[in-house]
């Protein structure tokens, strides 16, 4: 989830340089959901009611986000390319922690 932070850069990118679609209005639904998320990362770390709850909502928003727009790129950016190499090179790995890898 925490990936969304390049990948919404990554979209901005796509519709300035290439003219992708562009939906203002899921771009700062994800942004906020990811600013919601970054606050409660201790409680996700903890695995606490409130801490699922947040993963729970941010993917669920992150579903309808895609839906709305009509493209994956609020949820998936060029750190998904970076994930994708490494899963090719070293088989099934947990996909997760290559996306939160690939932007740092």
């Amino acid at each position: 989830m925490l990936s969304k932070m390049s990948a919404l850069y990554d979209w901005r990118l796509a519709f300035w340089l290439a003219g992708e679609t562009y939906n203002d209005f899921a771009m700062n639904v994800a942004k906020a959901t990811t600013n919601l998320l970054k606050k409660r990362i201790a409680d996700v770390a903890a695995m606490n009611y409130i801490g699922i709850e947040t993963l729970f909502l941010s993917e669920v928003t992150d579903g309808y986000l895609m839906q709305l727009s009509g493209t994956t790129r609020v949820a998936a950016g060029s750190e998904h390319l970076f994930t994708f190499a490494l899963e090719k090179i070293h088989g099934m790995p947990n996909h997760g922690e290559y996306c939160a890898l690939a932007p740092l």
